[in-house]
């Protein structure tokens, strides 16, 4: 695998503006602002990017790797210097390297700071539905956070991106953990028009958000029969969602019914 050493490269930028636009200016020399713009790089926050003449690999997928050993230690400014230095280097960076760089942030967290990424840099990595799926992902189940999960949703919508199963199963799960039933059996409607089927996923949180409703434990039996006349095999994380808001609200004959239909 060829090797090559980078110099110390020191690149500062000025904190960019709120997107859209996201226009920064760089304080450092002519060359390296000429090199960022050939990659088309925007930053999204104040980087400084060191590469102090540790060997980088030219392999695409070693960095996407090195990228998520970064944010799995939750060092967010130096995952995304790295990322950048990697287009920097002009390595191969495409969607899935992008798209694994965006879900690694958003499994530890930084939401917000994958969101900037992503609207800051549409000209190298046009927006797409799994790009989207990941932020929405992070705030409806990451982050827990259904103001932001919607306003993600209405984002996508403005911009032209359908959504898909994986959307529907994000938004809903996040509704039913905040005991919103009206989104959630709203959504269920919304998803059928364009001929979505739910998921496992799907009928999971609708199953919960039922059951955690008063007087609705027959609904979430017709759902989980349902889901089964549609050929999907029920989990354990099904009847959990059955069996855990009913023991909670001490409906414990009602509970111990569903486990022995299991």
């Amino acid at each position: 695998m060829l090797m090559r050493n980078a110099e110390t490269v020191k690149i500062r930028f000025q904190r960019s503006g709120s997107y859209p636009g996201c226009r920064n200016s760089f304080s450092t020399g002519p060359q390296v602002k000429n090199k960022l713009e050939q990659c088309s790089v925007t930053a999204s926050s104040e980087l400084v990017v060191e590469e102090q003449n540790r060997p980088i690999s030219c392999d695409s997928s070693d960095a996407a790797d090195h990228d998520q050993e970064i944010c799995a230690v939750r060092d967010v400014g130096k995952a995304i210097n790295t990322f950048y230095a990697h287009k920097l280097f002009k390595f191969d960076v495409g969607m899935d390297e992008f798209h694994d760089f965006l879900s690694a942030l958003c499994r530890y967290k930084n939401v917000k700071d994958a969101e900037h990424l992503l609207f800051c840099n549409e000209n190298v990595f046009p927006y797409d539905i799994k790009s989207f799926n990941i932020i929405l992902n992070g705030w409806s189940s990451i982050i827990g956070n259904p103001r932001e999960a919607k306003r993600v949703w209405r984002e996508m919508s403005e911009r032209g991106i359908a959504h898909d199963v994986i959307s529907y199963s994000s938004i809903i799960s996040c509704y039913s953990k905040f005991n919103n039933l009206h989104e959630v059996l709203k959504l269920l409607n919304q998803m059928k028009e364009p001929g979505i089927f739910p998921d496992r996923k799907v009928y999971n949180a609708v199953i919960h958000a039922l059951a955690k409703g008063k007087r609705l434990k027959k609904d979430a039996c017709n759902m989980l029969r349902g889901m089964e006349e549609k050929g999907i095999a029920p989990s354990a994380v099904t009847y959990n969602s059955l069996i855990k808001p009913l023991c909670r609200a001490r409906q414990l004959d009602e509970a111990q019914e569903v486990f022995h239909e299991k």
